[in-house]
């Protein structure tokens, strides 16, 4: 291949166009909000009540919400420079809060005024919360599709008591 003055100006295009579309070292703060519940608040999910009917948002929308109709649930986004994000979110009394959860998937936090910890082990495919008395749980899994510089998302919730 000759070296030629178009491939230069090509090169530097693409080279241009790549540069734009590289991920920044910014950071994000993910803002709480709150919701105003007409129905169940919080359920005891570890007494095998009924689920209800599954919901899930967009492939590119995670709110501060859970996706599925559960009180809380744990996040996995692994991004295009393998990194990995992990959240926890949970819907109590009528509030939705998502807090970062370590690499090890636990978060410390309050909610509606209990000191709270939430575990989840995704390999294992299990997790515990602790509100007072730790009741722990086998976790579902589900891949949501990727969108924009996440490679992949995962969404674990719980499915049902394990101990």
């Amino acid at each position: 291949m000759q070296f030629t003055l178009t491939n230069a100006l090509m090169a530097m295009l693409i080279m241009a166009g790549a540069a734009r579309a590289s991920p920044t070292d910014e950071t994000s703060n993910t803002e709480v909000t709150s919701i105003v519940s007409t129905g169940v608040i919080d359920r005891d999910i570890s007494e095998g009540s009924d689920m209800g009917e599954t919901s899930v948002e967009s492939d590119c929308k995670h709110g501060a919400c859970p996706e599925y109709n559960v009180p809380f649930d744990f996040m996995e986004e692994i991004w295009q420079n393998q990194t990995y994000t992990y959240t926890i979110r949970v819907n109590d009394c009528g509030q939705c809060i998502s807090v970062q959860a370590s690499d090890g998937g636990c978060a410390n936090f309050i909610s509606c005024g209990i000191k709270q910890l939430i575990c989840v082990d995704a390999t294992k495919g299990r997790g515990f919360r602790d509100k007072g008395g730790r009741k722990c749980f086998m976790m579902s899994r589900g891949k949501v599709g990727n969108c924009g510089l996440a490679k992949t998302t995962q969404i674990f919730w719980p499915a049902g008591k394990s101990c």
